[in-house]
């Protein structure tokens, strides 16, 4: 629809993000960034595991609902 308006710039514009988006948005990119966030997940959770044993072995029982809710929660995302 741009080029049949002839709004050369528009169309400059959008090659130039074009030409972005498929530099920058590659198959490896992606699995990088999904990798980095798996082990972020894992860490946060291996975290709330253990801060769930302290309550336990405490009997803090809200403590203990607190963190399985936690860990429920980020193995969701």
């Amino acid at each position: 629809m741009t080029k049949e308006h002839g709004n050369k710039y528009k169309i400059e514009g959008l090659k130039k993000a074009l030409h972005a988006a498929k530099a920058n948005c590659s198959e490896k990119i992606l699995k990088e960034d999904l990798i980095e966030k798996i082990n972020d997940a894992n860490n946060d959770i291996a975290e709330y595991e253990e801060d769930l044993l302290d309550a336990k072995q405490a009997g803090k029982s809200d403590k203990v609902s607190k963190y399985q809710k936690k860990i429920t929660a980020e193995s969701l995302n």
